[in-house]
């Protein structure tokens, strides 16, 4: 399997994911036309290939299965209270993870680099607005080779 399939795994697992009703409504990259509130999006944003020197040279076999993918996750809702909820269950459940096999992969290390608020609609009241929070979570893995 992927990290986004662990990443997804670990949180539809989550209590306080379950808990925030978001447990069937997690995507990866985007979600459906009209979702059902609340949901969260799993973006990879990028993924570096970490490499060593063997015997003062780079070759091949310097290639390891380390990963340092940057991954985006998005919590959209429809009321603060909800999207603070989902978010810190989401935050709970993925910052600081290390050391983990989850669906064939191993996970060496999870950190949360950042986070943004954000709020989708028009300010003068005309609709309902959609809240939402961004985590930036770099997670150290290794990928099938």
């Amino acid at each position: 399997m992927t990290i986004r399939a662990g990443i997804w795994l670990t949180l539809n697992g989550s209590a306080a994911v379950i808990a925030a009703g978001a447990a069937d409504q997690i995507y990866h990259m985007q979600a459906p036309e009209n979702p059902t509130f609340p949901y969260v999006v799993i973006n990879q944003i990028s993924g570096e290939r970490v490499h060593a020197s063997q015997g003062g040279g780079w070759t091949d076999e310097a290639r390891t299965p380390v990963v340092r993918g940057r991954f985006q996750i998005d919590i959209w809702s429809e009321d603060v209270i909800t999207l603070d909820t989902l978010a810190t269950g989401v935050r709970l459940a993925l910052d600081g993870k290390q050391r983990e096999s989850i669906s064939g992969v191993q996970w060496q290390g999870t950190f949360l680099e950042g986070d943004l608020d954000r709020v989708v609609g028009p300010a003068d009241g005309s609709d309902v607005p959609t809240f939402g929070k961004s985590y930036d979570f770099l997670i150290w893995y290794e990928e099938s080779t």
